[in-house]
């Protein structure tokens, strides 16, 4: 159906699965994810993403479903500027968010 589901797994080990919406703004496979990497700018489909682990720095570690990877920075997707993760619960109705500071990784389903 093309809406982002998947895993948030929290700074605790706690995972948390069901329907996504990353950084508030984006619930669909074709949504793009926004990156730099050695000045190189990324727009990245999130259908093409398989995971998502944020780093120390202001910025993720990226595997793609090619099982490429990408460290990527300098945008609000990829460090301390994202709001996060909401994780909505099997009944669509009840919604979690997961600050960026508490994210240990997201993993979205294929």
């Amino acid at each position: 159906n093309g809406d982002l589901q998947g895993t948030v797994t929290d700074d605790n080990g706690k995972q948390h699965t069901g329907r996504l919406v990353y950084d508030l703004n984006a619930a669909r496979q074709h949504d793009l994810f926004n990156g730099t990497h050695e000045n190189i700018d990324y727009d990245i489909p999130f259908g093409l993403i398989q995971s998502i682990r944020p780093l120390e720095q202001d910025g993720c570690h990226l595997v793609l479903r090619n099982e490429k990877t990408l460290e990527l920075n300098n945008d609000q997707d990829t460090g301390e500027d994202s709001t996060g993760v909401l994780i909505f619960a099997a009944d669509g109705q009840t919604a979690e968010r997961i600050a960026w500071s508490k994210l240990r990784e997201v993993r979205f389903a294929p």
